[in-house]
Order: C-alpha cells, then structure tokens, then sequence
C-alpha cells in the first residue's frame, strides 16, 4: 500500500513537473489556466490582447504559417507522435495533442502559440530544444505574431 502511494505520489510530481514546463496556460489572457483552453474557431478573431494586424500584411499560411511551423514547432507538436521513446519521448515532453501539422489546429491552438512564441514571447521553443542551426530569432517571432495578429490568414482569404 505504502509502496503504491508513492508511486502515484511520483506520478503527480512527475506529471505536473511536465504541465509546468510545456502545458500550464496561467499566464495566457484569457486561457483561464490549467490547460482548460478551447479552440478558435475558424473565422473568430483572435484575441491578442490588442495585437493588431500590420496595414498590408501578405503572410499567410502558404507562404508564412505552414513553413514556419514546420521549421520551428512540429518537430514537437505533431499528431504523428505519440510520446513514445525514452523521457521526454518523441515529442520533447510536448503535450499530447498539443499539434500544429493541419491548418484547422493551428486555429484551435493560434491563441496560445501567440502566448507561447509570438513578438516577445518566448517560452516556446523550450531553450534547450532550439537547434543550433536554426534559431528562433526576433524576426520569425515578430512574423509569427504579425500572422497571427491578422487571424491566421490563408492564400483564400487575401483579396
């Protein structure tokens, strides 16, 4: 019995260890914390806090999103991984579930990639998860929240 009790005891340590580090939505306006976030749905503005989208801005999911998010995020956040591996798996402790490899789930998650990655934020990439050879830099971040700011816009929906 006493054996089970810290078993589980080091699996709620372990597992909140883990929210902390990649998951917890605290400090994410209007994410309410605890991981409780709901998507956007596709068409709604994102709220960003008052972000506003650059006059003329030509970033869009082809040409911006899609890219970027291959190059920077879904090395972590893809739905062909599933945690697997030696700790922290496959995804380098990313939340299951927590992908970006279709436009409809950046939608969903755009509002906490801004928070995460976005202009001057920057918990994501985690620091000791940032390839050497391609950095995040505060360029692609600013790109990234420009984009975002502009509610994720595909090839579509330019004039």
């Amino acid at each position: 019995m006493i054996t089970m009790r810290k078993t589980l005891l080091a699996l709620l340590i372990a597992g909140s260890a883990l929210a902390a580090a990649c998951g917890g939505t605290e400090d994410i306006p209007g994410m309410g914390g605890g991981n409780k976030s709901k998507a956007t749905p596709t068409g709604t503005p994102f709220d960003l806090a008052g972000r506003a989208c650059p006059t003329g801005s030509v970033l869009t999911y082809e040409n911006f999103g899609e890219p970027f998010l291959l190059s920077h995020c879904t090395g972590c956040h893809s739905s062909a991984l599933d945690g697997s591996g030696p700790s922290p798996g496959n995804r380098q402790g990313a939340p299951v579930g927590v992908d970006f490899d279709t436009y409809d789930l950046v939608r969903a998650w755009g509002v906490r990639i801004y928070y995460r990655a976005g202009d001057t934020n920057t918990t994501m990439p985690p620091k000791d998860n940032i390839p050497l050879d391609n950095p995040l830099n505060v360029d692609d971040r600013t790109a990234l929240g420009d984009w975002l700011a502009c509610n994720a816009p595909t090839e579509a929906d330019q004039p």
